[in-house]
């Protein structure tokens, strides 16, 4: 059973290496991956910020496909369609900058 605290302390803490590291750790430990633990011990924000966390650690490509995704199916809001891509553009940069 994940506890939230330590939960909290670990995803806020830890690096980007150290977070990959872990989740595969645990997946291995547990025979779960995180992410279907946080969706049987939390709900409401809490699940969706640490789902939200664990899928970014995984991919962010995934995590920005499914927000885009989201957006286009169930609102269809152009302002949160803008903010998605230009979040998605940043990371990209960054990466192009390394």
């Amino acid at each position: 059973m994940v506890k939230q605290n330590k939960l909290l302390n670990l995803l806020c803490t830890r690096n980007f290496a150290q977070l990959s590291l872990t989740l595969a750790v645990y997946q291995q430990v547990t025979g779960n991956p995180l992410q279907e633990d946080i969706k049987r011990c939390f709900d409401g924000d809490l699940h969706d910020i640490f789902t939200a966390i664990v899928t970014c650690i995984q991919s962010f490509d995934q995590y920005f496909a499914q927000r885009l995704y989201d957006c286009l199916i169930l609102s269809n809001n152009d302002r949160t369609i803008i903010d998605i891509l230009v979040a998605r553009l940043e990371v990209s940069k960054c990466n192009w900058t390394t």
